[in-house]
C-alpha cells in the first residue's frame, strides 16, 4: 500500500522497527522526552542521503 500510494506524491509517517521500512528511507526522525519539572519532547532528524549506500552493503 505505501509503495503504491507514494508513487503519486503521497506522504505518510510510518512507525516501525522493521528493516524493510527504514532501509529504504531517505530520512529518519526520532522523538524523545526530556524529563524535568515539565516534560518536553525533542525531535531529531537524520538525512540518510549523505551516507554512501555501497559502504553499508560492504559492511554487512
Amino acid at each position: 500500500f505505501i509503495r503504491e500510494q507514494s508513487a503519486s506524491e503521497f506522504q505518510c509517517i510510518v512507525i516501525s522497527l522493521k528493516e524493510q521500512f527504514y532501509s529504504r528511507a531517505d530520512a529518519l526522525v526520532g522523538i524523545y522526552p526530556e524529563p524535568g519539572d515539565c516534560i518536553t519532547s525533542h525531535c531529531l532528524a537524520l538525512d540518510l542521503n549523505q551516507f554512501d549506500e555501497r559502504e553499508n552493503i560492504a559492511n554487512t
